[in-house]
C-alpha cells in the first residue's frame, strides 16, 4: 500500500499549492517486494474546494465540519489504501485570507461534509459527499441580484469579478454631463443607493490591447442594439455579462463617463469606436469636456 496525504489547517488557498495538499492511496494487486518491478495505480482520496470571496473579508474563516466535528487533517491508515479524517472539536480555518478573489481548499472526498464561512453555511452535502479528484466552485455571496433606486425603479446589477463593483444592468436614461456624473448621495440621479463608476472600476480589460484583466469583450447586437458585451473570465462568474450598448454615426461609438479626473480641468470616459467586427479603438479618453453641453451615458454601480 501506498499513499501521501497533507491536508491541514491553515491552507494557503493558491492553486499551485493543491498539488502539496492531495490525498492518494494505492496498492499491488498481490503482494510485492518490488523486485520486479512495481505498479500502484494511486486514486484520489479528497477534492477540492474553489471559493470564491465576492467581497473583502468575506474567506477569514473558512472551515468544514463532519458528524465528529471540525476538520482539521488526514492521517494514512496503516496497511491500508486509505486515510481517516481527523477531526477537532474547536473550530480550525482551513483558509483564512483578508481580500476577495478565489481560493482552493483541499477537503476529504466521500462523506457528508458541511462548509462554512464563519457561522454562515455555504455548502451541505449529502451523505455521499464530494467525488475524489472533482472541483467544486462555492461563492460566499450572491454576484447578481437588484436594488431600487430614487425614482421607484428596481434595478438589476451583476458582479464581474471577485471584490468587483456591481454594475446595474441598464444605463441612466438620459446622458448625463460630468458635474451630474459626479454627484453623490441623495443628490445623484439615481439616489444614494448608486453613485458613477471610476476608472478602476471599469478595468474591464486593458486600455487599447484589450486584453482580459476582469472580463472579455466582445462586440455584439443584442436586440438590434449594438454594443460592447463583456463576460467574466474568472471561476464562478464566467455566466456574468454586461451588456454596454453603443450609437451609429456611420461607426459605431460608445462614450461612458467615469467619475475620475486624469488630466486638471477634464474628466475621463470610457472611449470606444468599433465597427460590425473590429475594435478601431478602446481607452479611457481623459480630456472630457466638463461643460454644461458635453453629454455621455453612464452606467451607474451600487454605491455599497
Amino acid at each position: 500500500m501506498l499513499s501521501s496525504a497533507n491536508l491541514e489547517a491553515n491552507q494557503s488557498g493558491e492553486f499551485a499549492d493543491v498539488a502539496s495538499k492531495y490525498a492518494l492511496a494505492g496498492e499491488t494487486a498481490t503482494p510485492t517486494t518490488g523486485s520486479d518491478g512495481l505498479t500502484v495505480t494511486m486514486k484520489a482520496k479528497v477534492a477540492v474546494l474553489c471559493i470564491v470571496g465576492v467581497k473583502d473579508g468575506d474567506c477569514r474563516d473558512i472551515n468544514v465540519q463532519t458528524a465528529e466535528g471540525y476538520v482539521s487533517g488526514l492521517t494514512a491508515v496503516k496497511n491500508s489504501a486509505d486515510f481517516s479524517v481527523q477531526t477537532s472539536d474547536t473550530k480550525v480555518t482551513l483558509l483564512s485570507k483578508p481580500d476577495a478573489g478565489v481560493y482552493y481548499v483541499v477537503v476529504p472526498a466521500g462523506m457528508k461534509l458541511s462548509v462554512y464561512n464563519g457561522k454562515t453555511l455555504i455548502k451541505a452535502t449529502k451523505a455521499e459527499g464530494l467525488k475524489a479528484g472533482k472541483y467544486y466552485t462555492l461563492k460566499t455571496g450572491e454576484t447578481t441580484g437588484s436594488a431600487f433606486n430614487s425614482l421607484g425603479d428596481e434595478i438589476g446589477w451583476v458582479q464581474l469579478w471577485p471584490g468587483g463593483p456591481k454594475f446595474a444592468k441598464e444605463n441612466v436614461k438620459d446622458k448625463l454631463t460630468f458635474t451630474e456624473a459626479c454627484k453623490t448621495g441623495d443628490a445623484y440621479v439615481w439616489g444614494a443607493n448608486w453613485r458613477t463608476p471610476t476608472k478602476e472600476d471599469m478595468n474591464f480589460v486593458t486600455e487599447h490591447t484589450l486584453t482580459p484583466i476582469n472580463a472579455k469583450a466582445e462586440i455584439q447586437v443584442q436586440n438590434g442594439v449594438p454594443g460592447i458585451l463583456y463576460t467574466g473570465i474568472q471561476p464562478g462568474y464566467t455566466d456574468n455579462t454586461l451588456f454596454l450598448r453603443a450609437e451609429n454615426a456611420g461607426h459605431y461609438y460608445a462614450f461612458y463617463w467615469t467619475s475620475t479626473v486624469i488630466e486638471q480641468g477634464y474628466g475621463a470616459f470610457l472611449d470606444v469606436i468599433f465597427s460590425e467586427s473590429e475594435y478601431g479603438q478602446y481607452w479611457f479618453n481623459p480630456k472630457g469636456m466638463i461643460t454644461p453641453t458635453t453629454k455621455y451615458w453612464v452606467r451607474p454601480v451600487l454605491a455599497k
